[in-house]
């Protein structure tokens, strides 16, 4: 009797260290699946990347330099934050868009949710300096980022009749609409947030 039920414990201590070996297992791999899902993104969570990042909001410029010519990729894309010349352009901060741009900073790499650097330039309020250096750099006036929609829309959106001007007569297309992956078209037009923008938009072509 003793040794049966000395059997059914120890039966149930082997299937249950089975069961921690196997989740222990499936957590063990949790990190580096999550890993090469970033990975497979295009995203880093190198920490020299985020220093970068870190000196470039803060506007450091001799840091920056420093980390690029040390051997900080200056095309690195952070999640939730993009790449430097994205941050760079969302800061307004032109010096600093100069000095990525000199330091071999990809004027038309995107990054999703982040958009890339022109549509972050246009996302902001009056930014027309930057818009400016970064379309003489290359950037593509009408890309479209999935999930960022384009420059226009997002200039649009922002309320600034600068960056749009800017953006229109560098070629953006006032009809150039996109579809969300929930099905919601979005144009210059529908997405305009004042008046004069709307105003604008019309009065060079724009359609509902």
């Amino acid at each position: 009797m003793k040794t049966g039920k000395l059997n059914t414990w120890f039966g149930r201590i082997v299937v249950l260290g089975a069961f921690m070996a196997i989740f222990g297992a499936f957590g063990l791999e949790a990190q580096p699946r999550q890993a090469q899902a970033r990975a497979a993104s295009g995203f880093t969570t190198s920490g020299s990347a985020l220093l970068l990042l870190e000196a470039v909001q803060a506007g450091d410029l001799e840091t920056v330099r420093e980390l690029v010519l040390g051997g900080v990729d200056v095309n690195s894309v952070v999640e939730n934050e993009g790449t430097a010349l994205i941050v760079a352009a969302r800061s307004r901060n032109l010096a600093m868009v100069n000095e990525l741009l000199l330091l071999g900073a990809n004027v038309t790499l995107a990054a999703r949710g982040d958009g890339n650097p022109l549509i972050a330039a246009s996302s902001v309020g009056s930014n027309v300096t930057v818009i400016e250096r970064l379309l003489s750099a290359g950037a593509v006036v009408n890309a479209v980022v999935p999930g960022d929609e384009t420059a226009l829309i997002n200039a649009s959106r922002s309320g600034s009749l600068a960056n749009v001007k800017s953006l229109v007569e560098h070629g953006a297309d006032v009809n150039l609409a996109v579809i969300t992956e929930l099905g919601v078209r979005r144009s210059p037009l529908n997405q305009a947030k004042v008046q004069a923008v709307r105003d604008y938009l019309i009065a060079h072509g724009a359609r509902p």
